[in-house]
């Protein structure tokens, strides 16, 4: 199950980031991306965030 939600999250950032760059005509962010933080030992409760990338 965890190996399967990386792959996914990983999918989701990829076209996220392709979406970014095709619209987002700034210059101070290259690109955003959604981070995932499990919550707790053992759950399979997650923590999403957004991540403003530049540089």
């Amino acid at each position: 199950l965890m190996r399967f939600h990386t792959m996914k999250m990983e999918e989701i950032n990829k076209i996220i980031k392709e979406l970014w760059q095709q619209t987002y005509r700034g210059q101070d962010i290259d690109y955003i991306s959604i981070r995932s933080d499990a919550e707790g030992a053992g759950t399979r409760s997650y923590s999403y965030r957004v991540v403003m990338q530049s540089g």
